[in-house]
C-alpha cells in the first residue's frame, strides 16, 4: 500500500486526539495546584489516575469491544498517562527548588528514558508470543507499579486551603510579565519552526521500501539518544542558556543537510547503504533535537513560582507540544504547496531546505529570554505570595 503524505496526517485521529491531550496540559497542572485532595496536591492524584490507567488496560485485556469503544478506552488511557506526567513534572519542580535545577532535570528525563526503553521493549517483542489484548495486561503493570509507588511519595500535607481567586491572580500577575511571556513566546515560536518530518516519512516507506523493522529498532534508539543528551547537557550546563541554544541550534542546523544527501540520492554514489544512513542520521538528529529541548525544559523549571508549579511547568510543557504541532502543520502545507505526492518527492530536498533555513529564524530573538530577570521576577512573587503551613 502507498500512502499519501499530503493529506494523511489528518486522519489519525488517536494520533490528534493524543497532542490535544498534551496541549491542555496546564488545565490539569492546574486542577493539581487549585484543588487538593485530602489536603495532598500531588499523591492522591497520581494514586487515583495510575490505578484508572490500570483499570482500564485490565478492561482491555479481558473483553472484546468494538473499535469505537477501544478508541475512547485508549483515549481514556493517554488522558491518564498525561494526568501522570502533569504530577510528576511538578513534583520534580518542586523538588528543584531547593537543589541544582540542571540536575533534577537532567535525571528525571534520564530515568523517563530508561523507562520508554523498557515500555517499548515490552510493546515491541512480547506481541511475538501473545495476542494484542494479552499485551495489554502486561502493560498494565506499570501503572499499577505507579500507583503503589505513589504512596511513599514525600509530601507535605497543607494546613490551610488554597484560595483560588488569589492563586489565580498571582497567575495571571506572572504570566502576563514581560519577563515571563517573552520566553515562552520565544520557546512557542523556536518549536514551531516547519518540520518535513511527516514528508521524510513516507519517503522512507515508499521510496527507499523501509519495513517495519527499520521504524522498530529506531524506537528503540530514541531513548539511548535522550541519555546521550542528557550527557551531553549535563556536562555544558553551567553555559548561559542563550549560548548553549545557539550552538546545539546551529549544531542541529548543518546536521539537517545530511537528509539533502539522503533524498538526492549523494550516499548511494558513496556506497553507504539507506538503511543504515537513515539509522545514523536519524539518531544524529534526535540526539541533537533532544540536547535542544533539555535547556528549555532547565528555563521552565527554573520559572515555575512556589505553589504554581504543576500549572506553569505544564504551560511550558503545553507550548512546547503546541509549538510542535504547528511545526508539523506547516510542513504539510509546504508538502501540498511543493507538489510533493506519494509518487512524486522530486521537490522534498527543497522541502527539507526550507525547513533547515527556518530553524534558524527564532534565534536572533533569543535576547529575549532573560534568566536572571526571570528569576528574580520568581523571587518577587515569592515575596507577595500566599504562604501556605505545612503540618
Amino acid at each position: 500500500m502507498i500512502l499519501k503524505p499530503s493529506n494523511s496526517y489528518f486522519h489519525f485521529h488517536g494520533k490528534k486526539a493524543i497532542i490535544f491531550q498534551r496541549i491542555i496540559k496546564p488545565i490539569w497542572g492546574f486542577c493539581s495546584d487549585i484543588f487538593p485532595i485530602a489536603k495532598y496536591k500531588r499523591k492522591p492524584y497520581l494514586f487515583i489516575f495510575a490505578i484508572i490507567c490500570f483499570l482500564l488496560e485490565t478492561f482491555m485485556a479481558v473483553s472484546d469491544v468494538d473499535r469505537k469503544t477501544a478508541f475512547v478506552i485508549i483515549f481514556l488511557i493517554q488522558l491518564c498517562i498525561v494526568f501522570c506526567n502533569v504530577i510528576a513534572e511538578a513534583v520534580l519542580v518542586e523538588q528543584s527548588h531547593e537543589v541544582n535545577t540542571s540536575r533534577n532535570v537532567a535525571l528525571f528525563f534520564g530515568m523517563r528514558a530508561v523507562g520508554g526503553y523498557l515500555y517499548t521493549y515490552i510493546a515491541f517483542n512480547f506481541p511475538i508470543h501473545r495476542n494484542n489484548l494479552q499485551d495489554f495486561q502486561v502493560l498494565s503493570l506499570f501503572p499499577l507499579l505507579i500507583a503503589i509507588l505513589s504512596v511513599f511519595l514525600p509530601e507535605q500535607q497543607m494546613v490551610d486551603e488554597i484560595k483560588m481567586k488569589q492563586l489565580r491572580a498571582n497567575l495571571q500577575k506572572f504570566i502576563l510579565d514581560p519577563v515571563i511571556y517573552r520566553p515562552l513566546l520565544f520557546i512557542f515560536f523556536f518549536m514551531a519552526t516547519p518540520s518535513p518530518a511527516t514528508s521524510m516519512f513516507y519517503f522512507y516507506i515508499n521510496q527507499l521500501k523501509l519495513n517495519d523493522e527499520f521504524f522498530i529498532t529506531l524506537r528503540y534508539t530514541y531513548s539511548f539518544c535522550t541519555i546521550m543528551a542528557v550527557t551531553v547537557y549535563y556536562l555544558f550546563r553551567r553555559y548561559p542558556f542563550g549560548q548553549f541554544l545557539s550552538v546545539s541550534n546551529m549544531l542541529y542546523f548543518f546536521a539537517s543537510f545530511l537528509s539533502l544527501l539522503l533524498v538526492t540520492r549523494i550516499n548511494i554514489e558513496y556506497n553507504i547503504p539507506d538503511y543504515q544512513f537513515c539509522m545514523w542520521d536519524n539518531i544524529l538528529m534526535q540526539t541533537l533535537q533532544e540536547i535542544n529541548t533539555l535547556p528549555v525544559l532547565v528555563l521552565g523549571a527554573k520559572m515555575c513560582p512556589k505553589n504554581l508549579e504543576g500549572t506553569v511547568y505544564s504551560l511550558l510543557t503545553g507550548t512546547m507540544n503546541l509549538g510542535n504541532t504547528i511545526s508539523k502543520q506547516i510542513g504539510i502545507v509546504l508538502t501540498f504547496y511543493l507538489g510533493i505526492t506519494n509518487q512524486n518527492f522530486t521537490h522534498l530536498w527543497l522541502l527539507i531546505l526550507i525547513c533547515t533555513v527556518g530553524s534558524l529564524l527564532p534565534m536572533p530573538f533569543i535576547g529575549t529570554v532573560n534568566e536572571e530577570e526571570v528569576d528574580q521576577k520568581k523571587k518577587s512573587l515569592a515575596k507577595d505570595e500566599i504562604h501556605i503551613k505545612v503540618e
